[in-house]
């Protein structure tokens, strides 16, 4: 079901809109009847709460107009069983369920085939990106902001990051020559961390799982993973109600995995692929390592 992982992102919300009234977890449950620890339990995801109780939470904080429609809609689209977004707008409350899951996870397992992952997207990358993708000027510093702050998880020792992309990426000169540069730069320099390993699958590989689309793995000490899946303006969280769907992409990201590169010669790889570009030796077609 959706509910564990649109849980998270509710809770993520409403914590955000409490501290911004400077307001205590006491407070705020005198106001609608609920004990600090209900709320507690409501702001970290350990408690789904229902449509009415988010209502009444957002009355407290004074919450209208479009963002109240907005969270309670989340609320009543935690009870389907899936949680399927669509669209720009619909995306926003699955990136913040996703920084919340980053944020405790233990392990991340990344497999794309067409871009560099957001937790390793320098902010120029991101930009062109989303220049790509048409989403709204308004929008794009914003949510620029938001993923890089979202890669500050990766300074914690106690995460582990494994990032597999595909050869194409390094090869599609998004954002152009200056932007690419500096993100394969950025790809090297995140790759001497010890928490972190990138591996890259050479196109001469004719098939593997990560084709099929992006998707991240994310495990935790002491809960089930969770699956992500991201396809151009729509997303789907996968949890252990969905156990069998998250254990073959488990399984698949250890296949994508098999048939990558090491850690050491990806490095060698992206290397190679920088000096091309700054040598001004680049055609656009794979060679170099082996």
């Amino acid at each position: 079901m959706a509910s564990k992982a649109l849980a998270r992102a509710i809770g993520a919300e409403l914590r955000e809109l409490r501290k911004k009234h400077s307001l205590t977890l006491a407070e705020v449950g005198r106001a609608i009847g609920y004990s600090p620890t209900t709320m507690s339990h409501t702001e970290t995801g350990k408690r789904l709460a229902s449509p009415e109780d988010v209502a009444s939470i957002l009355t407290v904080f004074s919450v209208t107009g479009r963002e109240r429609e907005r969270i309670v809609q989340m609320a009543r689209d935690a009870l389907q069983p899936r949680w399927l977004e669509v669209g720009i707008d619909g995306l926003l409350p699955q990136i913040t369920a996703m920084a919340e899951f980053e944020s405790t996870a233990e392990r991340i397992t990344t497999v794309t085939p067409l871009l560099v992952p957001g937790l390793l997207q320098t902010a120029d990358y991101a930009r062109a990106i989303m220049r790509g993708a048409r989403v709204p000027k308004s929008q794009v510093e914003g949510r620029v902001a938001l993923r890089m702050g979202r890669q500050a998880i990766l300074d914690r020792t106690a995460i582990t990051y494994h990032a597999i992309i595909d050869e194409g990426v390094l090869l599609r000169r998004l954002g152009g020559f200056e932007v690419m540069a500096a993100q394969l730069q950025h790809l090297l320099t995140m790759a001497d961390r010890p928490n972190i390993t990138i591996q890259v699958v050479r196109l001469d590989v004719e098939w593997h799982d990560g084709l099929e689309g992006s998707f991240v793995v994310l495990e935790f000490p002491k809960t089930h993973p969770v699956v992500h899946l991201e396809h151009r303006a729509s997303g789907l969280f996968l949890d252990e109600d969905d156990a069998e769907d998250v254990a073959e992409y488990i399984e698949a990201a250890a296949k994508v995995r098999d048939v990558a590169l090491s850690a050491t010669a990806s490095a060698e790889l992206i290397r190679h692929r920088l000096t091309e570009m700054e040598h001004g030796h680049d055609d656009g077609t794979p060679h170099g390592v082996a």
